[in-house]
């Protein structure tokens, strides 16, 4: 059965997963999406991306009109579980023109490791000028343009396959990155923002993040290694510089403009655990971006779910703690909202091995050595 897709209208196309009475979790679900998603594509990517239009493969077919949600739950388990792998339908590591999903990440730090790996293991092992990182402010599209994974998971639990992914996602190893899913084609013209990796390179990646040049053919194990240091936060912390500040607002002012410069310039702090009310990130801000700016940007309403996800509550910390530096409580502007409406676990934050607080301690040394280098240029 076809889906109802939203026709070309102040949203564009798209096709809204639509939970039917059956799937009251996921109802609830499609109201608390993350503000901003990123999708890493390039060349070889599956599907189609680029500054119009994110498509799936299956698009174009007559399936790509039909709500996954409406799907016979064998065949929807399955689908979900060869996407989320990178499988097709015949356990080949290919694209699968019968894949209806496309993939996001509320994790920007997954984004860029993406694109990183991207270079050194696709089969034409693309230009990082090629490698592109796309960045959307969800409001800016209709409610159940996505969905996230974990939740989708959820509901097909008893699928055998999805239930021993789900179990995965949510074990303490780590291996959870952020991600959700749209589907058939989704419009995106003027309501997204786009950059490389070799603008971002350019701009000073590796001096907000050293680390990043390691190992950039990994992805999953590479990113739980780079969120290590925040198991040990706050008994050990990276104050930014000054020179970090600057940088990481100039990258975000030339990657995205004005639109994305304020957000995505604390993610790029958020890389690495900070102390809170980080001196040199409150002056920086405060001095480069204007009340009436932050209250446009509608920082603090916010939908930001930072569970299991260290850098993206990183995020969400540095923007409370920009929020209360400029509008103290008691202010007219309202408190930053940070929803955490499904936690699995009673204590979902990275365990911490106490074995390992000088490895944690050291692999932090090389930003701070940068840093009093800096601090004497500022």
């Amino acid at each position: 059965m076809a889906a109802a897709i939203l026709p070309n209208s102040q949203f564009g196309q798209a096709l809204p997963f639509r939970a039917g009475p059956d799937l009251p979790v996921l109802d609830r679900s499609l109201d608390y999406i993350p503000r901003y998603l990123f999708r890493t594509y390039a060349p070889k990517s599956n599907g189609s991306t680029n500054e119009m239009i994110v498509e799936a493969p299956a698009a174009s077919r007559p399936s790509g009109n039909v709500d996954f949600l409406q799907l016979p739950r064998d065949r929807a388990a399955a689908t979900l579980w060869n996407h989320l792998n990178w499988k097709t339908r015949n356990g080949n590591w290919f694209r699968d023109r019968d894949d209806n999903l496309m993939s996001w990440t509320s994790s920007l730090f997954f984004a860029i490791q993406h694109g990183l790996r991207r270079h050194h293991s696709d089969f034409d092992n693309p230009d990082l000028s090629n490698i592109r990182i796309c960045v959307v402010d969800t409001r800016k599209f209709p409610r159940g343009t996505f969905i996230k994974d974990l939740d989708l998971m959820e509901a097909y639990v008893d699928k055998e396959d999805v239930g021993s992914f789900l179990n995965l996602r949510l074990s303490n190893r780590g291996f959870y990155f952020g991600e959700y899913l749209s589907q058939g084609r989704l419009d995106i013209e003027g309501r997204s923002g786009h950059t490389s990796l070799r603008l971002l390179l350019d701009m000073g990646l590796y001096d907000l993040e050293p680390r990043f040049q390691e190992e950039q053919e990994l992805l999953a194990a590479r990113i739980v290694k780079l969120r290590e240091p925040f198991a040990a936060a706050p008994l050990i912390t990276c104050p930014a510089s000054k020179l970090q500040v600057r940088k990481a607002i100039a990258a975000a002012q030339a990657s995205f403009g004005d639109e994305y410069a304020l957000p995505f310039a604390l993610m790029l702090l958020s890389l690495c655990p900070r102390p809170k009310q980080d001196r040199a990130i409150l002056a920086g801000f405060a001095a480069t971006f204007t009340d009436e700016e932050i209250s446009r940007l509608s920082l603090h309403t916010m939908k930001v779910d930072g569970e299991r996800l260290p850098e993206v509550q990183q995020f969400a910390d540095l923007a409370r703690d920009l929020r209360l530096h400029v509008a103290p409580e008691g202010s007219a502007i309202n408190p930053f909202v940070v929803d955490n409406l499904y936690s699995r676990l009673a204590s979902p934050a990275l365990p911490i091995d106490l074995t390992q607080i000088d490895d944690i301690a050291s692999s932090l040394s090389t930003l701070r050595v940068s840093q009093r280098g800096s601090r004497s240029m500022s």
